[in-house]
């Protein structure tokens, strides 16, 4: 849904008058029946919708959703939007008893003739405020059968973090009684809960995010199924942060927690997400990710970097990207963190990172860095991070060098490739000296030279930030490539197309026969990403600080483009958001909650964002021998639709080919700056792929959503009077890659029935 059809749906929103239902015998048990146009089936989703207050004010009963369940109702839901009576008058269980019996008469229908077809469907229940509460217990307390998903917006989940502030609710609830915990969700979490969504903002003043976060992260530890949606740009200061204070005429949820609630009833509903433009064409299911133990060969990697200041938690992250496929990581050595005493190593933290990756599948490969204050005296932050050994005498070079060494030895025969230090031409991380690239010259040749000692074969690599070409220049006329098997470029550029190709094809002629044994170097993509958050103040301006849609799209966008041009590695910034604690640079921390969200995992529930979905589709695809195909493979042209805005350049339509074997795999996407989210809501395009000897023809084609893993198939059309040119027509136009290949040439998962 665009802003405005959204807008639109709001404005007609209530046109259809609910009807009023009892499920008890009290006034406040009683609810509105909203039922969808075009009658009722068997198919038909129900809901349960919960108003909030406190649990005890009559200012917010159900009519503060009429609402959103009227947008609800148009979007094909039979809703029903209850009261329940309030505390102290009736106090827990009753509350909690009123929305199981309002829940139990929507899963049976009993008393609902409207309904009859959808008798003894599951239901999902959403709620918000105290409303989100009642939602998850009830949710939780009904049998798995009948709720096919809960939905808490600005929800009380944990009273631990909201009581002490408001214990006047508490008191209401518990008719001044103390807190039961059987009255809170996390007693009654069990192996079978249904999936959860914890929509909430981080800056809510009413409902602290805390205790959204604290039964989140209890069900992703447990394995059960949570998502997560936390927002809080332009939204401070605005209580709940959960109304659209823009539309005051409606009592509406903002547009995006709206449309995150939509997205994730249809998705547990294993149904597909709508296509860009409102395309459609059958669904086959559900792209399947390939297990990275199963994974052959893929240059998909991810920044596993910064836990030797300990930033994140890695145990939730191990599991979960082994199944997408994730086939590499990037992984920092942290010299002060292995020797604490002198010629000490203590390598247990290193080795559970190494082993817990490797076991399942994820090869590792190493940043050696940053300094020591055993050698290097008072350094900033107890990690030393970008304090550089050669600038601190003899005793500190010899360590740096014997820690290579022992770092070598140690990970024989589980880690060969070695990237020497992090973005050395960046202030941040060249320490205390600004930065030279004949000092970082020397640095490479005393690091390869000692890691070399232990392992001959192995391959090590330079690291920059940006494009440094007089860096560049100067580390190549001092001698620093000589040494080196392939080097790592970090480009963040928010429009990864602008510059990237050209850069490319400057670096492999610049790194040509410089390198180790006269090779050419290997140009990587070893560390860029996308942030879901930034703070105010961002090292790099963004015409958005918020969109976890665009953070899905830059990765997407990413990926694709560097795999296009032959990079044999391409690794995204990172597993998870750094927010355990402060983050480190060379000569500042940042607190952990203003940190920029670049992990495809929340950084405290680790639960997976749209840019993990979007990962999970790239492993999947972009493995096993996949290659850019070379020349003119196929085209795509815009395509008259009434009321079409006027379509961009035609030239910012990209139509990437690649292959496995004589496989071909066509990408193409509107090459528009993903923080505009661009679309014109009847976008299409038409393909015309052309007959190669070199490629298979399409004899099942599919289309896949690689934001989302949905499969979708295709009926082509063949032109014999154009040496049989394929053309396949109506095609969904957006700013993320779209994937069009042989259904054989992916696995689906087809919908359950």
């Amino acid at each position: 849904m665009t802003a405005l059809s959204f807008a639109a749906a709001v404005a007609s929103a209530g046109d259809a008058v609910p009807a009023a239902v009892p499920y008890g015998a009290d006034p406040m048990q009683t609810g509105d029946l909203y039922l969808p146009a075009g009658g009722i089936t068997a198919a038909t989703p129900k809901l349960l919708l919960l108003h909030g207050g406190g649990w005890r004010s009559d200012k917010y009963l159900r009519g503060t959703l009429a609402d959103e369940a009227a947008l609800f109702r148009d979007a094909g839901y039979a809703v029903y939007n209850v009261d329940y009576r309030l505390a102290p008058a009736a106090a827990w269980p009753a509350i909690g008893d009123d929305c199981l019996a309002a829940a139990r008469k929507l899963v049976s229908c009993d008393g609902m003739p409207e309904l009859a077809p959808a008798a003894g469907a599951p239901i999902a229940i959403l709620g918000a405020s105290a409303g989100g509460h009642l939602a998850l217990m009830t949710g939780l307390r009904l049998p798995r059968r009948d709720v096919f998903g809960v939905i808490s917006v600005s929800g009380i989940a944990d009273p631990a973090p909201d009581a002490a502030a408001n214990p006047d609710r508490y008191a209401a609830l518990f008719a001044g009684g103390p807190i039961d915990p059987a009255a809170f969700p996390a007693a009654h979490l069990s192996d079978d809960a249904p999936p959860v969504l914890f929509a909430h903002c981080w800056n809510d003043t009413v409902v602290p995010i805390e205790s959204a976060i604290s039964l989140a992260r209890a069900m992703t530890d447990r394995g059960l199924p949570a998502e997560t949606y936390f927002y809080d740009f332009d939204r401070k200061n605005q209580g709940h942060a959960m109304w659209d204070a823009g539309n005051k005429a409606k009592h509406v949820f903002y547009p995006d927690v709206h449309r995150r609630c939509l997205a994730f009833l249809r998705d547990v509903r294993g149904l597909p997400q709508p296509l860009p433009g409102g395309a459609s064409f059958p669904f086959l299911g559900k792209l399947r990710p390939v297990p990275a133990a199963e994974v052959r060969e893929s240059g998909v990697s991810i920044g596993f970097e910064c836990l030797d200041r300990d930033l994140f938690d890695p145990e939730p992250c191990y599991d979960r990207l082994a199944a997408i496929g994730v086939k590499n990581a990037r992984v920092q050595t942290g010299w002060w963190k292995c020797e604490k005493e002198k010629g000490v190593y203590d390598w247990t933290w290193l080795d559970g990172i190494v082993s817990n990756l490797t076991s399942r599948g994820i090869g590792v490969w190493f940043n050696v860095g940053f300094g020591n204050k055993l050698y290097m005296g008072d350094t900033f932050g107890e990690a030393s991070v970008g304090f550089v050994p050669i600038h601190y005498g003899p005793e500190c070079e010899e360590a740096w060098k014997r820690f290579c060494r022992a770092l070598a030895e140690r990970y024989r025969g589980r880690v060969d490739h070695f990237e020497i230090w992090n973005e050395a031409n960046g202030k941040g991380f060249w320490r205390p000296r600004d930065p030279n690239a004949t000092e970082y010259a020397r640095l490479v040749e005393i690091t390869a030279s000692a890691l070399r000692e232990a392992q001959p074969d192995a391959r090590c690599g330079g690291c920059v930030m940006g494009f440094p070409t007089p860096y560049l220049d100067e580390f190549k006329r001092a001698g620093g490539l000589r040494h080196l098997d392939f080097f790592s470029l970090h480009p963040y550029d928010p429009l990864p197309e602008k510059d990237w190709p050209a850069r490319v094809k400057w670096l492999r002629v610049f790194f040509r026969g410089a390198g180790r044994g006269g090779r050419d170097v290997e140009v990587w993509q070893g560390e860029s990403g996308f942030a879901s958050w930034t703070p105010e103040k961002y090292w790099q301006p963004r015409i958005v600080r918020e969109s976890e849609r665009a953070q899905a799209v830059w990765l997407l966008r990413r990926f694709t483009l560097d795999f296009s041009l032959g990079i044999p590695l391409s690794s995204y910034f990172q597993a998870a958001d750094m927010m355990k604690k402060g983050y480190q640079m060379g000569h500042t921390e940042q607190n952990a909650r203003k940190v920029a969200r670049q992990g495809v995992l929340n950084g405290l529930v680790y639960t997976p964002k749209p840019a993990f979905r979007a990962l999970a589709s790239v492993a999947a695809v972009f493995r096993d021998g996949v290659r850019p195909v070379a020349g003119q493979a196929f085209s795509a042209a815009r395509a008259a639709a009434p009321g079409d805005a006027p379509p961009p350049d035609r030239a910012t339509i990209r139509c990437l080919a690649f292959a496995r074997g004589r496989t071909p795999l066509y990408v193409y996407y509107m090459a528009t700056d993903p923080q505009r989210a661009w679309s014109d809501g009847t976008a299409r395009t038409a393909l015309e792929i052309l007959p190669r000897d070199d490629l298979d023809a399409l004899r099942d084609p599919v289309l896949v959503n690689l934001l989302t893993g949905d499969v979708f198939a295709l009926s082509p059309r063949v032109d014999p009077a154009a040496d049989g040119l394929l053309r396949l027509e109506g095609l969904p136009l957006s700013d993320a890659p779209t994937l069009v290949c042989d259904r054989a040439a992916i696995v689906v998962d087809p919908p359950a029935p």
